[in-house]
């Protein structure tokens, strides 16, 4: 009886947990849905319906390639397609919402199922912090506001959780037949979240390399559902790949002429905020925020053209020869990731002051949670023993896809220039380190007291400070300035 009581209550407190996240994220969704067409249908929302709308059936989206990748349009024309069973011809304003509904039922639904995934493999303790990370993920302001319009970016990160999700299930279910089925599950979401997001392509590719790499040193099943995962992976892109190489002259998934690497780094040198709502005073340029160490130290004496290198025409030469202002550069640009000043890039000059707040508690959790674990992982590779860490990453292969997917990303748009939704992948792991040292930070104090939590409290203290000095600074320059 004290057991089916106990259940009971458990139940409730879940039901009442899933009831507050849903109710909070939806009123968000309804706020940012709630605005003109004309103010969530620009740039790139538009390019995606404008080559949806050019799909006739799934022949030209099989044959398909230029200057976006194939992905968000598919969804886009398969929505477009259920609608019209049901109303025709379909009302632009139809289409959208209900792309945006979709979008919004596939962030909650990828949030859900990886806060359970979180909680199962015991990397989080209680299920009140599997609560919680469902919370923060379900109602992440920026995150949501990137439902709320027909962009790619929240969508494609929902894809990558849900993949990992697969990807775990995959290496714990003993029958074999089920490891590949689910093995596969998991790389078409890696395969069409790259589709989605191509930018994606360089950290999920590492992390499968990574991934593959491990498997050698597990069983025979572990290298089976590895295996599966990254051949499957391969064969979803390789159509588009062939496309797009043969239209264009060289290996690709879009038009080279889209994005160029060289060009983004040295815009990457000027600051760390980008403001669509203004134009660029310099033609050709990105209109981004001038920060004077990053300007004065990078962008006017470095022309870069490649990656690495000795000189400053390198983006590493460039930066080892201020080696003094070079930690200064980097935690500007992480900042950068988690500074959510807008709803949405086109809700700039339209979001409240509420909701910018709101925003930056967020994004502040989650550059705690990135400080915490960069200074989590350097403890654990000092602590731990080779043939330990061996031991540990064969058997949380599934965590590493999602952790080495992180660093890259991390890594990447530290070198590329800096917009807040690009940070957005890396939220997910963010808020489970930053969970994670709570509950060790909780157990302390049930343990010995506030003594011996002094440290950890004037790191995490002296982390906050730094992001809110930047963005604050950030703030103050923004007006009437923009490069």
């Amino acid at each position: 009886m004290h057991e089916a009581l106990h259940d009971m209550s458990s139940n409730l407190k879940n039901l009442l947990s899933v009831s507050i996240s849903v109710s909070a994220s939806f009123l968000l969704f309804l706020f940012g849905i709630s605005f003109p067409l004309d103010l969530r249908v620009r740039g790139d929302a538009y390019g995606y319906l404008e080559i949806a709308s050019r799909f006739s059936d799934f022949t030209s989206v099989y044959h398909y390639a230029g200057d976006r990748t194939v992905g968000f349009p598919l969804v886009e024309f398969l929505i477009h397609g259920v609608i019209s069973w049901f109303s025709s011809p379909v009302n632009l304003t139809q289409w959208v919402n209900a792309i945006c509904i979709v979008l919004y039922t596939v962030h909650m639904v990828a949030s859900w199922f990886f806060s359970k995934w979180i909680k199962e493999k015991k990397v989080i303790q209680s299920e009140y912090s599997s609560h919680f990370i469902f919370f923060f993920l379900a109602t992440y302001p920026a995150m949501v506001g990137h439902t709320t319009a027909p962009l790619s970016d929240t969508f494609a990160v929902d894809l990558v959780l849900l993949a990992v999700v697969f990807f775990g299930g995959a290496l714990h279910i003993e029958r074999r037949r089920n490891v590949v089925w689910i093995s596969i599950g998991a790389a078409v979401f890696l395969g069409f979240s790259i589709l989605v997001r191509p930018a994606l392509i360089l950290g999920l590719g590492t992390a499968l390399v990574v991934c593959g790499g491990i498997s050698l040193l597990g069983t025979r099943r572990i290298q089976i559902t590895v295996a599966t995962t990254i051949v499957a992976s391969f064969l979803a892109l390789s159509p588009y790949v062939a496309n797009c190489t043969a239209s264009y002259g060289s290996y690709c998934l879009q038009s080279p002429k889209t994005f160029n690497a060289n060009l983004s780094i040295q815009e990457g040198l000027r600051g760390a905020r980008i403001s669509w709502s203004k134009s660029s005073q310099q033609e050709g340029k990105l209109p981004m925020m001038i920060d004077d160490v990053m300007f004065n130290n990078y962008y006017q004496e470095c022309q870069i053209t490649s990656v690495v290198g000795l000189d400053r025409s390198s983006l590493t030469g460039c930066l080892l020869a201020r080696p003094l202002t070079l930690p200064s550069f980097v935690i500007k640009k992480w900042i950068g990731l988690f500074d959510h000043f807008r709803f949405t890039p086109y809700l700039e000059n339209f979001t409240p002051t509420w909701l910018r707040l709101l925003s930056r508690v967020y994004g502040a959790f989650a550059w705690l949670g990135l400080c915490l674990s960069l200074l989590a992982l350097l403890r654990f590779m000092k602590v731990e023993t080779r043939s330990n860490l061996r031991r540990l990453a064969v058997q949380n292969i599934d965590l590493a896809l999602l952790l080495s997917f992180s660093i890259v990303l991390l890594a990447q748009h530290t070198a590329l220039h800096t917009e807040d939704r690009y940070g957005f992948p890396l939220v997910p792991i963010c808020a489970v380190f930053a969970v994670t040292q709570l509950e060790k930070f909780f157990a302390r104090y049930r343990m010995y007291g506030w003594r011996r939590l002094v440290p950890h409290a004037t790191f995490c203290l002296s982390t906050l400070a730094i992001f809110i000095y930047q963005i604050i600074s950030w703030d103050q320059m923004a007006i009437g300035q923009i490069g």
